[in-house]
């Protein structure tokens, strides 16, 4: 039981994020003061930097990633997103946590 939820479990929970990040995630951007329109939906934007982004605005609060919530506030109450930075250091992450995880199942595996 161990091995599946310290190894195996983590790993579906990892690739349920992803899916819902990917497929369901919108990228939203302040277009005057708490007025917000969404950007992009899924996977099409979040490794580019936005057209209207500068160095203020990239790590300021002006982006911001909602998920499936569908209405008028769902960006306004969304959470704070850095474009491409966030999305590249979650995948960086993502990978290093895989191939832990595999290098630690063949560690144990290997003595049997």
């Amino acid at each position: 039981m161990a091995y599946v939820f310290f190894s195996i479990l983590p790993l579906f929970a990892l690739g349920h994020f992803w899916h819902v990040f990917l497929g369901e995630g919108k990228l939203c951007s302040e277009i005057t003061n708490a007025n917000w329109s969404p950007l992009a939906v899924g996977a099409h934007d979040f490794f580019r930097l936005p057209e209207d982004a500068t160095l203020g605005r990239i790590f300021g609060d002006y982006y911001r990633l909602a998920g499936e919530v569908v209405g008028q506030d769902a960006c306004k109450d969304a959470t704070t997103f850095i474009p491409f930075v966030q999305p590249v250091v979650m995948l960086l992450l993502s990978m290093f946590a895989v191939l832990v995880t595999l290098r630690a199942l063949h560690v144990v595996w290997r003595g049997q």
